[in-house]
């Protein structure tokens, strides 16, 4: 008996995947960056610890790696795009380039 199911080319390209794996990537990091960044535990001036909230940095932190998937998934897009079709621009719609008919010509 053979396998009938259809699978995809190892080098086929999952954008809904590469979505999740991004915002897979966010949460992880936002998620290390809580107790290792967010927080940071100093000495007020009664000798007591304290913690400073830095939530600012976690954010900044979260963005650059959430910023670096999407620029990843824009440059294997592109990729994919100049294998696909030679080139990195999509083609223009030649239907659009034609000027309107004139008021009175006949239609073919």
């Amino acid at each position: 008996m053979t396998d009938t199911t259809h699978s995809p080319s190892p080098d086929a390209f999952n954008l809904k995947q590469a979505l999740k794996d991004a915002g897979f990537a966010g949460m992880v990091t936002f998620g290390l960056c809580v107790p290792i960044v967010a927080f940071r535990a100093e000495q007020d001036m009664a000798n007591k610890l304290v913690l400073q909230q830095r939530w600012w940095m976690a954010l900044v932190i979260t963005g650059l790696v959430v910023a670096f998937a999407a620029t990843a998934l824009a440059l294997v897009l592109t990729l994919r795009l100049h294998q696909t079709t030679g080139a990195v621009t999509l083609a223009e719609d030649p239907e659009a380039n034609t000027p309107p008919p004139e008021p009175g010509a006949s239609v073919e």
